[in-house]
């Protein structure tokens, strides 16, 4: 409806696209996590099954129903992957009208405020895009959304901002799963130093705060900050474990190839070669040629003709 009214980019279809955009996102990870989640039937035990797949075989029935199983399997998989385009292209569409709505505000000179809030417009659907490209498998693509929408709140909100601390800690996720962990590991301390100094900062407004509402709000979100610190120094210990099994897989690795380097080392560099058997005598040799008569021989001959008839006619 709002599309209809306002036409596709126009600025005022910005939140529909960015709120869809993140329920269709969610629903996209909701269905990855159903339809990839292991069959509870299938853990009881690969000789029940195999037998009753023996029996529903010998019936004439079992191939059907595995048959359905695998269409259901292939029709989750496709319904997955669906939402998650869908998502992704409801989201291009909030990011290319937070784009045009900032450089128009830029040529028309419009005011720092109204700017800004349009750049915390454009930094809100980069973190989401990037949290779809995580999701997605693309770490690179998320890193780089991630690294945009940081900047923008780097330049607009305050250091200790829970946004920048989510920005964070997105990308601290994509640097694990792409098994970067040593940039997961800066990452998730910058998310605990965020974290920290946005405590601080609540504890000493907490106390010049004289409305009890406001209060309770602060107090509320403090006890949220504290369960959150223990979390993340989870995901740097697990990280670090990480990258140590990966450093000792390498120097195993390395110890093999070595190894394996040296005892083809030790190997001669040529197998001994058998001397070949004398066939020389299996050879055919050309015949010998009758020797070219010289220019003198040919004249000789010449000659004692000529005599030989000279004496003939004197007789």
């Amino acid at each position: 409806m709002i599309v209809e009214l306002y036409g596709s980019d126009h600025e005022n279809t910005y939140e529909y696209y960015y709120y869809y955009g993140m329920a269709t996102l969610e629903l996209g990870k909701i269905q990855g996590q159903v339809f990839n989640a292991p069959n509870e039937k299938e853990d009881n035990g690969e000789a029940q099954n195999s037998a009753a797949g023996t029996i529903t075989n010998e019936k004439g029935e079992g191939d059907g129903e595995n048959s359905e199983k695998e269409d259901g399997e292939e029709s989750g998989d496709e319904e997955d992957d669906d939402t998650m385009k869908l998502a992704w292209e409801v989201l291009e569409n909030a990011r290319c009208i937070a784009m045009a709505k900032i450089e128009a505000l830029k040529a028309e000179r419009s005011g720092v405020s109204v700017i800004e809030e349009w750049q915390l417009k454009l930094a809100d659907v980069l973190v989401v895009l990037g949290d779809h490209s995580v999701s997605d498998g693309k770490y690179d693509q998320a890193l780089e959304d991630l690294e945009q929408a940081l900047e923008i709140q780097k330049n607009v909100l305050p250091s200790n901002s829970r946004k920048i601390a989510q920005t964070y800690i997105l990308m601290a996720d994509a640097c694990t799963s792409g098994m970067n962990y040593d940039e997961a590991i800066n990452y998730f301390e910058k998310t605990k130093e965020t974290l920290k100094s946005r405590s601080e900062h609540l504890e000493n407004k907490l106390k010049e705060v004289g409305d009890q509402e406001q209060k309770l709000d602060m107090q509320d979100e403090l006890k949220d900050l504290e369960e959150m610190v223990p979390l993340i120094d989870d995901k740097i210990a697990d990280s670090k474990s990480s990258a140590e099994q990966m450093e000792k897989t390498k120097e195993a690795i390395k110890a093999q190839f070595d190894g394996f380097a040296a005892l083809m080392s030790q190997l001669p560099q040529s197998s001994e070669q058998k001397e070949a058997n004398d066939i020389s005598n299996l050879v055919r040799r050309p015949a010998k040629r009758p020797v070219e008569e010289t220019e003198t021989t040919a004249e000789e001959k010449k000659k004692t003709k000529a005599e030989e008839e000279e004496g003939t006619s004197e007789l």
